[in-house]
């Protein structure tokens, strides 16, 4: 009767372990598949935002609109104006225009890395 007794309840704690290592495969598959799904969504919304870094455009600007300077994609300029009243100050113009890059530079990330400010805690500046 002992042995009887022992036995089923060998039998009855492999059974509850081999369901409990069933339901930590299902859990952790279906994480697994939570993690991929997340994954090709990222890297999707990453393709989708490289194509279109190649139209978006940022135009910065130093010294009270005196120089303006627009960049697209990743910071290739498109266009550089420079207002005829400072073309004599050559220190100015060159100083001037390092910061207009910097500005449309800036804001050309902030345009690029929007799509993204949703993924991340509130508060955090891109890039980062």
């Amino acid at each position: 009767q002992v042995c009887l007794n022992n036995a089923t309840t060998l039998a009855s704690s492999s059974q509850v372990a081999l369901v409990k290592e069933t339901r930590g495969q299902q859990a952790f598959a279906q994480m697994e598949g939570i993690f991929r799904a997340l994954q090709q969504n990222l890297m999707q919304r990453g393709k989708q935002q490289a194509e279109k870094m190649q139209s978006i455009t940022a135009e910065g600007e130093a010294g009270l609109g005196l120089v303006r300077i627009v960049l697209r994609g990743i910071g290739e300029p498109v266009k550089v104006e420079i207002s005829k009243e400072i073309v004599d100050d050559l220190v100015a113009v060159e100083d001037l225009v390092v910061t207009a890059q910097n500005h449309a530079f800036s804001n050309l990330m902030d345009e690029a890395f929007e799509p993204f400010k949703d993924m991340l805690p509130p508060g955090t500046r891109l890039p980062l």
